[in-house]
């Protein structure tokens, strides 16, 4: 005995039966939507079966409610990663800030370290603080250069769009006036940038979201753990809602501290370069 199929084609029996169980699985996986497959998951190999031929939008959201979002996850991983390098760039580029101050103004100021073993929290008090003492000394010798120096040679330091060669010649013009009291032929310029620069406005911005984000309580060392222990750390427990959570609170701090970072750099690269122009060392390097 064979079936009638299609067209009037005959098969045999053998070949029938799979046509239809084939058939009938195409025509389920049309009916099926969203959350009513997943309770094929317990149903072991044939279940796997079916969602292989799922949809490839189906059968995503099926795996995701299984065994998690990978593409949260990575992004969790490169949010993390990208607070973990703005962390170490913050930490550099005040000591470099530093390292500059204490040359050229005179200054005895602490270079700070970054210890992962203590909360982001705790680090980023850390670099405030610093660039908090940099930017009062820098604030008040810049208004005492503003006193004793023309308004049109103040203007040409502080604005941009003038070359740094003429920056750097008023620069050495006024420690020559002034008989250097100030520091080096540097500090009119370095007071004058990182005044300007107002950095600690900044970097303040951080502590906005301190008692909301959980990110700031997490150590910096578990920065380079996997997605499954932050998310852990973070909220006890690693449901697909709370890698979302985790997600969304990681890469907010991690947009926030690179912009910082990034800005931050610019300004004691800018510096490093007057100095260079203004000492003629090329090799100077803080």
């Amino acid at each position: 005995m064979a079936w009638q199929f299609e067209q009037g084609r005959r098969l045999t029996p053998g070949i029938s039966r799979t046509y239809c169980y084939v058939s009938s699985v195409i025509d389920f996986r049309k009916e099926m939507k969203g959350e009513t497959v997943l309770w094929c998951s317990l149903l072991g190999i044939p279940a796997v079966l079916l969602v292989l031929l799922l949809h490839p939008r189906t059968r995503k959201k099926i795996l995701t409610a299984i065994f998690g979002d990978d593409d949260e996850k990575e992004r969790l991983i490169r949010a993390s990663q990208i607070v973990y390098n703005s962390l170490h760039t913050c930490v550099t580029v005040t000591n470099k800030a530093t390292r500059i101050v204490n040359e050229h103004l005179n200054e005895n100021f602490r270079e700070i370290v970054l210890d992962e073993s203590k909360g982001i929290k705790d680090n980023c008090e850390k670099v405030i603080i610093a660039i908090a003492k940099i930017h009062e000394i820098t604030s008040g010798i810049d208004k005492h250069i503003r006193k004793n120096i023309n308004q049109q040679s103040y203007e040409k330091l502080s604005l941009e769009g003038i070359s740094l060669k003429e920056k750097s010649m008023i620069a050495k013009d006024f420690s020559e006036v002034t008989m250097g009291i100030y520091g080096s032929p540097c500090s009119s310029i370095i007071a004058v940038l990182f005044s300007k620069a107002d950095l600690t406005s900044a970097v303040a911005t951080i502590t906005s979201i301190w008692e909301v984000s959980p990110i700031m309580s997490l150590r910096v060392s578990d920065l380079q753990r996997s997605s499954k222990e932050i998310v852990m750390f973070l909220f006890g427990n690693n449901s697909n809602t709370n890698v979302s959570k985790a997600v969304n609170h990681m890469q907010t701090v991690a947009e926030l501290l690179k912009t910082i970072s990034v800005t931050y750099e610019t300004v004691v690269l800018q510096a490093q370069v007057y100095v260079t122009l203004i000492t003629g060392d090329p090799r100077k390097n803080y």
